[in-house]
């Protein structure tokens, strides 16, 4: 998955949505996906931070069993099941994409920092189950 750049922020909420392809070669359509960060201010929780790691912003994952935004919000850490992986060919380019990945920040969260540049890698494990 690329790397997701919300921009510059003026008002409302900052939301990225990614649309990807989970496949299964063994005809099952079950995994689990796991979402961390490496972000290390407050350990367990989904946070941007800026380039000193002394300021962080909240933020939430949610991920989606179709290519649309939206879904169900990802724990952090916490293996979350899911169906719904394409099984005809690992592009997905018979079933189409079949996950969606979306990231919002809140413009509550966004005001109550200072301006600057956050950032954090998020990463994303999918198991099958």
């Amino acid at each position: 998955m690329p790397t997701i750049n919300f921009g510059s922020w003026s008002t409302g909420d900052l939301v990225s949505d990614n649309s990807t392809c989970v496949y299964r070669d063994d005809g099952k359509n079950r995994y689990t996906v796991t979402a961390t960060d490496n972000s290390t201010i407050t350990p367990n929780g989904f946070y941007l931070e800026n380039q000193a790691h002394t300021v962080e912003l909240p933020y939430i994952v949610k991920w989606n069993t179709s290519a649309n935004p939206g879904g169900k919000t990802l724990p952090y850490g916490s293996a979350f099941n899911r169906r719904s992986a394409a099984t005809s060919d690992e592009l997905c380019a018979i079933e189409g994409l079949s996950a969606n990945l979306t990231m919002e920040v809140d413009s509550a969260d966004i005001a109550a920092v200072p301006a600057g540049t956050y950032y954090a890698e998020l990463t994303i494990v999918i198991e099958p189950r």
